[in-house]
């Protein structure tokens, strides 16, 4: 009678072997790349240790080294690992991109010459008919022919199947090294086929001279979909749900539980420590992190979050080749969920770590992510509602109408991926949103530029405005102001230069501050030109106006009437 059997538990020393080895993955992912390597070659089991890898591990460590010093470590990856880094690197979108391959081939028969040719034979026979048809053109000598038919461009190696190199391939110029150039690592790369399975190699010309490429491809694009959906890459079509807004109040719907550490053992998913050693030192989610960290098991939740990285490269179709790029990765996803952890965990109007860790145990990082994705597209649907049917569009003007931070900031939201306009204060001009104080100060000067366009719409300004030149908000209304303060002809927009100076006169306090008499002049000007109350004027336009009148004043206050130079006057268009 058949009896159930429980797999037999690894014995001490096996075990032992395991952690030991898991050690020294987790201490070399923090080297840089020269030592990286020098590690695993100085190590007792380096084969052991290289397949140990998962291989998006191996894959970034590879190029931190650099493929041409990484040759000892792609001679010992496994096949799984070599299928890994095919996937990766060989395709351009849905094509495959014929000068990687080229390069990718070369590298993996430096490496390990006999192991590749039979890697490639056995195991990648469609790649490599595709790679044949890329480069050669085969023509079959019938019994009666003569040689010299096929001209001396072509070569054979039986004197029945006579090939030339394609032309058509870009420079050599990337084999970096791994070969001297195409043609003579072709022609090294045949023989090395031939020496090993000849009628084989035969096979292959005759099927690779009449296979359709667009067939072909599309064929091992399926296949290689497949391959890396069971690595947590799914189809573009399927990862792209990542950004399916997910409202606050349906979040309890959706609890289920969370993976285990056995489970993550026991998947086909290969936990990149990467990914999670990437995730930045603050934000809302690195705060709950540590707190969680200190009350449960931190792998799973490493583990989901690698998952979602590897979701959202392929998401933003990112191609993920260097620690930085994983990092970036890593930095977005952190930012997101920190977002949603903030939305749903606020004491007070400040964010509760606590609350937060309770958060990452009840939900999947995936929910908390859509829940901020919810609110910055959300951002981004009420800029494109209001830019349709904006002022200034109908006016013909552009987006440097609103200068540059409202340039930027809206810039940022009307792209397919919104993006937080940093101005370079740390160092970029645009990042992802990594903060709900990002998304706030985003949305307050998007409705100020509301506001103030709404404004302009109903102040029915008749003189043409010209799209180009500097015409900006700021200009526009004080020299409509100067116009109407001095009783100029309404139907012309600039003033002279004169006409500037005679306004200035009575403008400034003997300290260089702008009257009061001049400010509530002008709140009551803009309100009797748009309809509206000065109360409601001054309440929705008050930042604005304020920082304006200061900018005036830093710029013209001491400066007197008549010393006024027109190369220097930003602020007012003149004649």
């Amino acid at each position: 009678m058949a009896t159930d059997k429980k797999p037999a538990e690894p014995t001490p020393s096996v075990a032992g072997a395991r952690q030991a080895l898991a050690a020294a993955r987790r201490e070399i992912l923090t080297l840089s790349g020269e030592q990286a390597l020098e590690r695993i070659l100085n190590h007792p089991r380096p084969a052991s240790l290289v397949q140990s890898f998962a291989e998006t591990d191996l894959h970034l460590l590879i190029h931190d080294i650099g493929l041409a010093d990484a040759l000892p470590l792609l001679a010992m990856a496994s096949n799984d690992q070599l299928q890994y880094f095919l996937d990766a690197e060989l395709w351009e979108g849905d094509r495959i991109d014929g000068l990687a391959l080229t390069r990718w081939v070369a590298a993996m028969m430096q490496a390990a010459t006999e192991r590749t040719v039979i890697y490639l034979m056995q195991h990648q026979r469609m790649l490599l008919e595709y790679f044949l048809a890329c480069h050669l053109q085969l023509a079959i000598r019938e019994h009666d022919q003569e040689p010299s038919v096929f001209g001396d461009d072509f070569f054979t190696l039986d004197n029945v199947f006579y090939l030339r190199i394609r032309p058509h391939l870009p420079t050599d110029e990337s084999f970096e090294g791994l070969a001297d150039d195409r043609s003579s690592f072709i022609h090294a790369f045949l023989q090395r086929l031939a020496g090993h399975d000849y009628p084989l190699l035969r096979d292959l010309l005759l099927e690779s001279s009449v296979l359709l490429p667009a067939e072909h491809e599309e064929e091992m694009l399926r296949q290689r979909t497949v391959r890396l959906a069971e690595k947590g890459f799914l189809p573009f079509d399927e990862a792209v749900g990542l950004y399916q807004p997910l409202a606050p109040e349906s979040l309890e719907t959706r609890l289920a539980r969370r993976p285990g550490a056995a489970d993550l053992e026991a998947s086909r998913l290969p936990v990149a420590r990467m990914a999670a050693g990437a995730l930045p030192e603050g934000g809302a989610f690195a705060e709950a992190l540590a707190i969680y960290a200190a009350s449960g098991d931190v792998e799973p939740i490493e583990g989901e979050f690698t998952a979602l990285c590897n979701r959202l490269a392929v998401a933003d179709r990112r191609v993920v080749r260097q620690r930085a790029d994983l990092a970036a990765l890593a930095r977005k996803a952190a930012g997101y969920i920190g977002i949603g952890l903030e939305r749903m965990a606020n004491a007070d109007g400040r964010f509760d770590p606590a609350r937060g860790a309770a958060l990452i145990r009840r939900h999947h990082l995936e929910d908390l992510f859509r829940i901020a994705s919810r609110m910055v597209h959300g951002l981004k649907r009420k800029a494109d509602s209001w830019q349709r049917r904006s002022w200034y569009r109908e006016k013909g003007l552009g987006l440097k109408f609103w200068l540059e931070e409202g340039t930027g900031v809206v810039g940022g939201l009307l792209i397919k991926r919104p993006l937080f306009f940093d101005n370079y204060r740390s160092g970029v001009l645009y990042r992802e949103f990594e903060t709900l104080a990002d998304l706030m100060a985003t949305e307050g000067v998007l409705d100020a530029i509301m506001t103030l366009d709404a404004l302009l719409a109903r102040m029915t300004i008749t003189v043409p405005l010209a799209p180009a030149g500097s015409l900006n908000w700021k200009n526009l209304l004080l020299t409509l102001w100067v116009r109407d303060c001095l009783k100029l002809d309404p139907e012309k927009l600039a003033v002279d230069l004169e006409d500037l100076r005679r306004f200035f006169a009575g403008l400034w306090t003997a300290k260089g501050k702008i009257r009061q008499a001049r400010r509530r002049q002008f709140l009551h000007w803009l309100a009797r030109r748009s309809d509206q109350a000065p109360e409601a004027v001054s309440i929705s336009l008050a930042p604005m106006l304020e920082a304006l009148f200061q900018q005036l004043e830093e710029e013209y206050g001491l400066v007197a009437p008549e010393a006024l130079d027109r190369r220097f006057i930003r602020l007012f268009l003149l004649a």
